[in-house]
């Protein structure tokens, strides 16, 4: 089976159009990322987008075996993105093995693959959200309205702002 078969996947099951969509924002680190994509597993329905540098992530074509001693040892790959510029990724669930947590990106606008899933070490999203222009990257929410606190709870329980998506 590909890496990509064990990825826990966030609960999107029938969502319909959103009442609300709700963007985190901060400072990001490891800790904040971490807990704000462990906090979206408990949701009951999400989904989740990313605004983030393209420059910071792995390829999209990283081989599998890579991104498997990544989770074994946590030694990051090395094969770097060849796209530039901000992104908008929707993430799709989350890896951890002992090493790290690989993030699964399903789709991106512009497409940065063409089979539209990728594993990404979750170090390296951090990076990618930090973007380096001075504009912090933002990890957005879309839910029905009646989940809205759930996840203004999730994104604050990270230690990041919850703010309204216009």
């Amino acid at each position: 089976m590909a890496l990509l078969d064990y990825v826990r996947q966030f609960p999107a099951p029938g969502l319909v159009p959103a009442d609300t969509v709700l963007a985190a924002r901060g400072a990001w680190d490891i800790d904040n990322l971490t807990a704000l994509l462990e906090g979206t597993h408990g949701l009951a329905e999400v989904k989740v987008f990313a605004e983030l540098d393209a420059a910071e992530l792995a390829a999209v074509d990283t081989p599998e075996r890579a991104l498997s001693d990544f989770l074994e040892t946590g030694v990051p790959p090395l094969w770097s993105s060849q796209h530039r510029g901000v992104k908008t990724v929707k993430l799709g669930g989350t890896l951890t093995g002992a090493g790290g947590t690989l993030v699964s990106i399903v789709g991106s606008e512009p497409r940065l693959a063409d089979d539209q899933a990728h594993l990404q070490p979750l170090n390296w999203i951090v990076a990618a959200l930090r973007r380096d222009d001075g504009d912090p990257g933002v990890v957005v929410f879309v839910v029905p309205g009646e989940l809205s606190g759930d996840v203004a709870q999730v994104i604050s329980d990270a230690g990041l702002r919850v703010e309204s998506w216009d």
